[in-house]
């Protein structure tokens, strides 16, 4: 797992966490609070629930939303 830095805009914040499991890697962008809030390392196991699938240029990711919980074990 990769984990950037925080990212901000004058309207949004978000931090971008790479994903990985024996069957491949997705983005997840984590939005707002969350980006914030969140506090995960490589190579912690996590489990996430209640994300939205978004597709652009037939590449798949994952966006947090206000429902998104993640535990970290």
């Amino acid at each position: 797992m990769q984990v950037s830095n925080v990212l901000e805009t004058p309207s949004s914040r978000r931090k971008i966490i790479t994903l990985k499991d024996p069957s491949g890697v997705v983005e997840m962008k984590a939005w707002g609070d969350m980006a914030t809030n969140l506090q995960i390392e490589a190579e912690q196991m996590v489990k996430i629930s209640c994300v939205t699938i978004d597709q652009y240029l037939n590449r798949c990711s994952l966006n947090t939303n206000p429902s998104t919980t993640v535990e970290v074990n």
